[in-house]
């Protein structure tokens, strides 16, 4: 089955969000890719087998060219010859003797709290040598823009694994525009017509039907929770800093016990997030409210041409996050599942679809930011297809690790070899203390000692301090 993703130059409305949030000073929407390499490896080296694949994943040789004051999205760019220099996409550092993997992940977690420069390429790559047995950890941070974590691990793999995925008939391709010449004002003002003209036509559609009362009331119920949305996160406290905890699970004991709890690997996956954070809270006195979980769910088809950027739905799940509800997985199935038909079918009132990308960039951020507080938490799940190498040497442990935005913790689950990569990423302003006491309480409720743990700085305690 052959996969062509196409980037276009111009920024769909996801790409658009995640733009604009980025550009608040207490945001961060950097994706991030943990991987840890069998032997220690070069930054030189690193960056110019990257660059090697700016013409298999164009997007890897871009820039995102901003607007005249920001008056409409970006349009991507080539990136300009003297922008190509190794200092400016990572760093390499040799980790002191007998480095341990918490050494490892407070360098990680420094490296992804810190901003990606305006106007240079929306991702860097920094390498840490002399991790424990003699391994580098090579984290790959890219701006969420680009795309999604879907797209982006589809695009992993026909960077590292070309040669294995061809083999399995599941060849990918990359195609993109060529770059537009007008002058930047002009296209600026062209995409400002494009929203107008879509939110004339959405009128011109919607309107009409405004005389009906349950049109009516959806509209206003959209219009409330956008602008008054039900949160527990204090919006205030936000803060770029991150800090990751990594875990991993035999891919054949994390099948085996969501199966004798009567559920698959998702719903174990969804089930396990609710009752960290319910711990957590409990810790807290927070209510007795469902926990709202962020479940990112994508809207490619099978085959075909895929739009290269975010192209993603979030369904919501309210779960209780309580013991009785990690037994037994067939509430979680039976919520997960008709959270996803939701979001499936769900159509966007007038307000969704045409007021806020019509919105300025700011006041679009300020919005788009209460929307994420709205839910307690996200937990999105990545698998890697197929086991991938870098400059010859074996990938062996994988990482992929969503951002917290809105919500003040994010979780992912990778697929990668025989092994789950379970991650947690917290924002540092509102979690002062580290998840990870939590986190394995729960798994060691459900694996026993049967997981492996790596995670940075933190100590122990309480989960949270608001």
């Amino acid at each position: 089955m052959k996969h062509v993703f196409h980037f276009s130059r111009r920024f769909n409305d996801t790409d658009a969000k995640y733009f604009f949030i980025a550009r608040r000073k207490e945001c961060n929407v950097a994706m991030v890719m943990v991987a840890m390499l069998a032997e220690e490896v070069s930054l030189d080296d690193l960056v110019s087998e990257f660059e090697r694949y700016d013409d298999e994943v164009p997007r890897f040789g871009d820039y995102m060219r901003q607007a005249p004051l920001n008056i409409a999205p970006p349009v991507w760019m080539p990136l300009p010859e003297d922008e190509r220099k190794p200092e400016y996409y990572g760093r390499e550092t040799t980790m002191p003797r007998d480095a341990t993997w918490q050494d490892v992940f407070a360098k990680v977690d420094a490296f992804q709290s810190a901003p990606v420069p305006p106007g240079r390429a929306p991702w860097q790559v920094s390498v840490y040598n002399g991790a424990p047995g003699g391994r580098a950890a090579l984290v790959m941070k890219i701006h969420h823009s680009l795309s999604d974590g879907i797209a982006l691990a589809i695009l992993f793999a026909k960077a590292f694994a070309a040669e294995s995925l061809a083999q399995a008939g599941a060849p990918i391709e990359a195609e993109t525009d060529p770059p537009p010449r007008a002058p930047r004002l002009w296209i600026a003002l062209c995409d400002r017509g494009v929203a107008l003209r879509r939110w004339f036509g959405c009128a011109a559609e919607l309107l009409p039907r405004m005389t009906d009362a349950g049109r009516r009331r959806r509209e206003m119920e959209a219009m409330r929770k956008w602008l008054r949305p039900r949160r527990r996160w204090p919006l205030g406290s936000f803060r770029p800093a991150r800090q990751l905890a990594g875990f991993r699970v035999p891919a054949t004991v994390w099948q085996a016990e969501a199966r004798a709890r009567g559920g698959g690997p998702n719903e174990l996956y969804l089930a396990l997030v609710a009752r960290i954070m319910r711990r957590a809270f409990d810790s807290l006195d927070f209510d007795a409210e469902p926990l709202r979980v962020a479940m990112p769910i994508s809207l490619r088809g099978g085959r075909g041409v895929h739009d290269g950027g975010n192209v993603v739905a979030v369904s919501v799940v309210e779960l209780a996050g309580r013991a009785a509800e990690l037994s037994d997985l067939s509430g979680v199935r039976e919520r997960a599942t008709a959270a996803k038909q939701s979001a499936d079918s769900y159509s966007p009132t007038f307000f969704e679809e045409t007021l806020v990308a019509l919105l300025p960039g700011s006041l679009r951020a300020a919005l788009e930011l209460r929307q994420g507080a709205a839910c307690d938490v996200v937990a999105t799940n990545i698998p890697i297809p197929i086991a991938g190498k870098v400059l010859g040497i074996p990938i062996e442990m994988m990482f992929m690790v969503a951002p917290a935005i809105g919500q003040a913790v994010s979780f992912s689950l990778t697929t990668y070899g025989d092994h789950l990569y379970f991650a947690s990423n917290a924002d540092r302003g509102i979690v002062s203390s580290p998840l990870e006491e939590s986190i394995e309480e729960t798994l060691a409720e459900v694996f026993g000692d049967r997981f492996e743990s790596f995670h940075g700085g933190g100590g122990q305690g309480s989960a949270l301090s608001l």
